[in-house]
């Protein structure tokens, strides 16, 4: 993947870092809008955004097998970014469990 696939992935993080600490990040790199948002509305765009991810990969290679589009290096580099989104989300619902599970844990 070159440097320029790979900067929106960066934006696009350190948006989520910047949410998560609880500063205004900025939603849109284009509009001047900012947005506080609490935890729950961070996960749900998280996982909106890779579900967005998932339906363009499969959309992308439905298209490549029907031969509709003859885009493999564009429909390989969607399926790999569906593949990282995914992984780190997994990831994210694991440490999110493991973290529940230590706070049920502690004696009072």
């Amino acid at each position: 993947m070159n440097a320029a696939g790979i900067n929106p992935f960066l934006k696009q993080m350190e948006a989520m870092k910047a949410q998560a600490a609880n500063q205004e990040p900025k939603i849109n790199a284009g509009a001047n809008a900012t947005q506080k948002a609490d935890f729950a509305s961070i996960l749900q765009n998280s996982i909106d955004q890779v579900n967005e991810l998932q339906q363009t990969s499969h959309s992308m290679a439905d298209a490549f097998v029907r031969g509709e589009s003859n885009d493999l290096v564009g429909t390989m580099i969607a399926q790999q970014k569906a593949r990282v989104a995914s992984t780190a989300m997994i990831e994210v619902r694991n440490k999110l469990l493991e973290s529940y599970r230590e706070v049920m844990n502690m004696s009072v």
